[in-house]
């Protein structure tokens, strides 16, 4: 049997699908990335995705990768899957999406909750859950669907995430990982398993029937069927795995696996993540702690809803005369808009811009706005001013207060502008970290090196790592700093 050589990865995100093929010394073999709809809303505040755009842009993907890379089919050893999170998707005992899916962004409320059995009342009440039930029964999208769609809900076998749907179409299994299940399902987060009580399900609008059997990280959960294998291009047979949330598995893949270690993604949301081995909550709501991506692990984590969600509002709503330049050259609108905004200075020059087109769960009552406006302001420093929120929000800021003076923290993103302005408004440096395979075939004199120590919370050592025309390479995958004790 010839040794299996490569792994398939794919990434089923709010606005893109991409599947990536990895060797077995980490190097990308291929990639392919299709874009879908990022939500559609039939009333303010809702977010809903069509389910068959899923499996359609995963197909597209993994038949891409695969033509692509040329790799022998048989040399694959395993499909790993992430999607985004807390994502309900009702199907019926075929496995067939009942209605479209409740994405993470969905702000709904269910009115006029039914009221709670007496012995649920007692129960929550007596283990002082009652307020936190309220919160739950209010937001429940599965008590919304029991309420307000009875006839689908009354269809529903099972509630399921993307990746649990997913799963369904590649093996015919009804399963997941518990490090996809985040937000309002009925876990006992610190077991890491579903409730036991039976009563727990009432405060959702569920029955325990509705949920998929849940396994740890590492778990294979099926393999591919003949049927998905024609639809896919992947082998009949191969295993498929779900991490983890993609959250957690930035973490994960930026080498987060210490709590020394911080990681800020600059995705649809912009998250600040942390692993830790044992389990705390905030009842303040500051801070979630979902399962990891590492089994018998939790991810502390922070968030702004409308992360880099606001480039493609702003690229779309404001970027019209850049998309056309970038069409013109061949390039993605971004570039362009990187481009016009490299002469603005942090912070905008005054401009400001409170990111809250959605609210924070711990803050409901917040709204977006753009404040500061002079007569210097152009859309270039609109556009500009999209990341200052996140670099002096004040929840981020105090995580990097950490007392341990040998704290690594990396910036899972692209390097551009926006990771520049991070860097300095946080006063730190930063190491861009180069694929093995470019820095295999590049010399020394390829590259522009510099190395400083400099005054900030102890010292900070850091490198830059440029091409010789001053160009960050496309391969780069992650922006890194250590700061070092005094």
């Amino acid at each position: 049997m010839a040794e299996k050589k490569y792994v398939i990865a794919v990434d089923s995100g709010t606005q893109s699908v991409r599947a990536i093929i990895f060797d077995c010394e980490g190097n990308e073999v291929a990639v392919s990335q299709v874009q879908h709809e990022p939500y559609f809303s039939l009333n303010p505040g809702w977010a809903e995705q069509n389910t068959d755009d899923y499996w359609s842009c995963f197909c597209q993907v993994t038949k891409a990768a695969m033509e692509k890379s040329g790799v022998d089919p048989k040399l694959i050893a395993g499909l790993g899957i992430t999607t985004q999170r807390t994502t309900c998707v009702p199907v019926d005992r075929d496995g067939k999406a009942l209605r479209p899916a409740i994405i993470w962004l969905d702000q709904r409320k269910v009115e006029n909750p039914p009221p709670l059995s007496f012995a649920a009342k007692a129960l929550f009440g007596a283990a002082g859950l009652y307020e936190i039930i309220r919160y739950v029964r209010k937001n429940s999208k599965f008590l919304w669907i029991k309420q307000n769609e009875p006839e689908i809900y009354k269809k529903t076998y099972k509630f399921m995430q993307i990746s649990g749907w997913l799963v369904k179409r590649l093996t015919g299994e009804y399963k997941d990982s518990v490090g996809m299940v985040t937000g309002l399902w009925p876990l006992d987060f610190k077991r890491l398993k579903w409730e036991s009580m039976g009563i727990a399900y009432e405060a959702f609008g569920l029955e325990r029937e509705h949920m998929v059997d849940i396994y740890p990280p590492d778990t294979i959960l099926g393999q591919v069927s003949a049927a998905a294998s024609a639809e896919t291009s992947l082998p009949v047979g191969l295993p498929v795995v779900v991490g983890a949330g993609d959250k957690q598995s930035e973490l994960l893949g930026a080498g987060g696996i210490d709590p020394g270690i911080g990681v800020i993604s600059f995705g649809t949301a912009t998250c600040m993540d942390v692993i830790t081995r044992k389990f705390v909550s905030d009842k303040s709501l500051r801070y979630f702690t979902w399962p990891g991506a590492v089994p018998r692990t939790w991810n502390i984590e922070m968030f702004i809803y409308r992360g880099f969600w606001m480039v493609t509002w702003f690229k779309q709503e404001f970027g019209y005369r850049e998309s056309l330049e970038a069409e013109k050259r061949g390039i993605a609108p971004e570039v362009i808009l990187d481009e016009i905004i490299r002469t603005i200075p942090a912070g905008s020059m005054g401009l400001m811009l409170q990111p809250h087109w959605t609210p924070m769960t711990s803050s409901k009552y917040n709204k977006g706005s753009i404040i500061g406006f002079g007569d210097v302001h152009t859309r270039a420093h609109i556009y500009h001013a999209i990341p200052d929120p996140f670099i002096i929000s004040k929840f981020f800021a105090d995580c990097f207060s950490h007392p341990n003076p040998n704290t690594h923290s990396i910036f899972a993103a692209k390097p551009d502008i926006f990771i520049d302005s991070y860097a300095d408004a946080f006063s730190y440096f930063l190491t861009y970290s180069i694929s093995k395979a470019e820095l295999n075939s590049k010399s020394n004199a390829d590259f522009n090196f510099e190395s400083v120590s400099v005054p900030s919370r102890g010292l900070v050592e850091w490198v830059r790592f440029y091409r010789s025309d001053n160009k960050c390479n496309a391969n780069i995958r992650a922006v890194v700093w250590r700061t070092v004790a005094t």
